[in-house]
């Protein structure tokens, strides 16, 4: 009997999280774009940080440098 209370309840649960995920979409392309921008300033704080290292030998840096050129 609990069974048969549950699923109207499940069902307008999981039709509420459909239609919110659309309305959401736009909201969901900025937190990627947000990602993507926080994801590239630590890459370049990584690279400045190894270049500031390793004054010496910039080649250990290429990795790094590589990646950054890559994002742009």
């Amino acid at each position: 009997m609990q069974m048969r209370l549950l699923m109207p309840v499940v069902g307008a649960l999981a039709l509420a999280n459909v239609l919110c995920g659309c309305a959401t979409q736009d909201s969901v392309v900025l937190n990627a774009q947000t990602a993507a921008r926080r994801d590239y300033d630590q890459l370049i704080a990584d690279y400045d940080n190894c270049v500031a290292t390793h004054r010496s030998n910039p080649s250990a840096c290429d990795r790094l440098k590589r990646a950054v050129e890559a994002f742009e």
